[in-house]
C-alpha cells in the first residue's frame, strides 16, 4: 500500500509513502506525515510490478515537484496496469 500526498509544510512538496516497506518504527511518523498532508492518491501495488510502478511515482512526483501540472486522474491513469483493482 502507500500513498501519494502533499506535504502541509511550508515547502508543499509532493511525497509518496510505500507503507508495507516501512519498519515499525518508521511506521508511525510517515502515517502523521502523510495524515498532515494533503492526500493526492493511494492504492495497492501488484508485488510482481513493485519496482515499475515505483519508478512511475517517482518519476511523477520529480515532475510535479519541478513545476510541472499533475493530476490524481493522470496518476491513476499512468498506475493502472500496476494495481490490484
Amino acid at each position: 500500500m502507500f500513498e501519494v500526498y502533499r506535504e502541509a509544510a511550508c515547502d508543499r512538496r509532493y511525497r509518496a509513502v510505500y507503507f508495507t516497506e516501512l519498519d515499525e518504527s518508521q511506521r508511525d511518523a510517515a502515517i502523521d506525515a502523510a495524515l498532515a498532508g494533503e492526500h493526492v492518491f493511494d492504492g495497492f501495488i501488484k508485488a510482481a510490478d513493485g519496482e515499475a510502478a515505483r519508478r512511475l511515482i517517482e518519476s511523477f512526483l520529480g515532475r510535479v515537484n519541478a513545476g510541472a501540472d499533475g493530476t490524481a486522474d493522470e496518476l491513476a491513469a499512468m498506475l493502472a496496469p500496476f494495481l490490484w483493482k
